[in-house]
């Protein structure tokens, strides 16, 4: 999955920050109501309200309505490029750690 840069950049912002993470987490495995990412989150409704919209104003969640209640979930395409970033950081991590054993060996022989 190619994202420009621009989008991605974006999609980070919105991303750094720990309860947007953990609405991303919980609604990994399927839709929530507004309520149950409330409670999930521990947070008033108000703050939770602003953390939906940033979400949402970034594109990574959709929502439909049942009566009153909003059910959220995750865009397809967002659990796409989480996968891919997760599989970036990993292999630059590996790559760091590789980097980093190799120049300790060579400290150690050298």
């Amino acid at each position: 999955m190619k994202i420009p840069i621009d989008q991605a950049s974006n999609l980070l912002k919105a991303l750094a920050d720990k309860s947007r993470l953990q609405i991303i987490e919980m609604l990994y495995d399927g839709e929530k109501s507004s309520k149950e990412i409330e409670r999930g989150l521990g947070k008033c409704q108000s703050t939770t309200s602003q953390h939906l919209k940033i979400l949402m104003d970034s594109e990574l969640l959709s929502f439909r309505h049942e009566g009153l209640t909003k059910y959220y979930k995750v865009k397809a395409d967002v659990l796409d490029f989480v996968a891919a970033l997760s599989a970036l950081v990993g292999k630059i991590t590996q790559n760091k750690i590789g980097t980093i054993v190799s120049n300790d060996i060579k400290d150690t022989l050298f």
